[in-house]
């Protein structure tokens, strides 16, 4: 292609990513849905016997077609994820294959220093493609590399080798230890060095890198004793959302809210319901369950809940469970306002307070979409729970409700 008269060459394997071999078909019925998918490629790249390089997001100034956190796995024919696709993704795709071809990168000078300003990196002409050593890579996205965000992206570069590397006796690789940990639940810290040797990444078990629950992904800058190093938190991912029923709608909207980072505990009765799930996305638990009302009690505190079985019977009996829960987070109920009216009174009858009713919400979705298709409605709840999960705890919820409630009638 041409880009601003220059002739640009997309780098190799790029067009033909889904073919590679690389990429072999994970199981989708495998129990581990907490990895993600960039874990899952470096495992599956791991069991081919083929090295990659991870680049990961560490930082970001201004405005970026990324997040920190964000991340890229590269081998020498694929590419897994995303740090925001155009001119920066391909730099940075092109760079880590050179990564993988070079037994010790090109040196510092290959690298834009961390130290430098953004009037320095505007000055900086488009350079060409260099092998990184594995650490920290400055870039300006306007000037550098032509794209209209305006802002800097700092992006770490890590060597992975296609076999298992332990930081110490005894220990075990991180890829493996960092399964084992999202399996539980547990967030981790990891260190990784930089420089020409940086070796395995290691546990961070001391220090306030400690402080798994506050650390933030940065950049310890380099000293004269020793090089730069990623301070990189991984977890599980924060919100659960319970999908209770596995219909039109319910195929739709799990993947859907799965590849928005949620995780989703996906239930229903009849043991055929997930036949028809070509793909299971990294964070889609599905569960078939003889009592489905019987789950609302196992659910996590704060887990949102979205009720749309093929039973009007079993959404009240749904309904009715998690509003005497309490301590859940928001709850959504498909339906019309018609249908909502009816289950507050019969709910009310059994005994479930107001305040707790307005909690539940009925008809579901995003005011202004219209449409009854399956897709149109997926997507229309998707958005409403990508809106409350943006709210963060202020939304309205069953919590926040009982809050009310308890404060209202003097309950502690």
């Amino acid at each position: 292609m041409v880009r601003d008269g220059v002739a640009v060459a997309w780098p190799a394997g790029w067009s033909a990513v889904m073919a590679s071999p690389d990429w072999t078909s994970p199981d989708w019925t495998s129990p581990d849905w907490t990895s993600p998918d960039w874990l899952r490629a470096l495992l599956r790249l791991r069991a081919a016997g083929r090295p990659a390089v991870l680049v990961t997001v560490a930082a970001i100034r201004g405005s970026a077609p990324c997040e920190p956190g964000a991340r890229l796995v590269v081998s020498a024919a694929a590419v897994s994820g995303t740090i925001g696709g155009g001119r920066l993704e391909w730099q940075v795709t092109a760079m880590a294959r050179e990564l993988l071809g070079s037994a010790e990168g090109l040196g510092p000078a290959a690298q834009t220093p961390l130290e430098a300003t953004d009037e320095a990196l505007d000055e900086q002409p488009r350079a060409p493609v260099l092998a990184p050593m594995p650490g920290p890579v400055r870039f300006a996205l306007g000037a550098s590399l032509g794209q209209c965000c305006g802002g800097s992206v700092i992006v770490w570069f890590e060597r992975v080798p296609a076999e298992s590397v332990v930081a110490e006796p005894g220990a075990i690789d991180w890829r493996d230890q960092l399964v084992e940990r999202l399996a539980r639940g547990e967030r981790t810290v990891f260190e990784c060095r930089g420089g020409i040797e940086p070796g395995p990444r290691r546990l961070a078990v001391d220090g306030p890198a400690c402080q798994i629950t506050t650390t933030p992904i940065r950049i310890e800058p380099a000293s004269a004793d020793s090089p730069a190093m990623l301070i990189d938190p991984i977890g599980p991912r924060r919100e659960t959302v319970a999908l209770f029923g596995a219909g039109h709608v319910g195929h739709r909207l799990a993947p859907l809210l799965a590849d928005c980072g949620l995780a989703v505990v996906w239930i229903d009765s009849r043991a055929d319901a997930f036949d028809g799930l070509a793909v299971r996305p990294v964070g889609l638990d599905c569960r078939v369950s003889e009592d489905p009302v019987a789950e609302v009690a196992s659910l996590p505190a704060g887990c949102h809940c979205v009720v749309l079985t093929h039973s009007h019977a079993l959404d009240e009996a749904l309904a009715l469970a998690i509003l005497r829960r309490g301590s859940l987070g928001w709850f959504g109920l498909i339906g019309s306002a018609t249908k909502r009216r009816r289950f507050a009174n019969r709910l009310a009858a059994r005994g479930v307070d107001a305040t707790r009713l307005a909690a539940m919400e009925c008809p579901i979705g995003v005011a202004g979409i219209r449409g009854k298709a399956p897709a149109v409605v997926a997507v229309s709840i998707a958005a409403r729970l990508l809106q409350v999960v943006a709210a963060g705890p202020s939304a309205q919820g069953i919590s926040s409700a009982a809050t009310a409630f308890r404060a209202e009638s003097g309950v502690a």
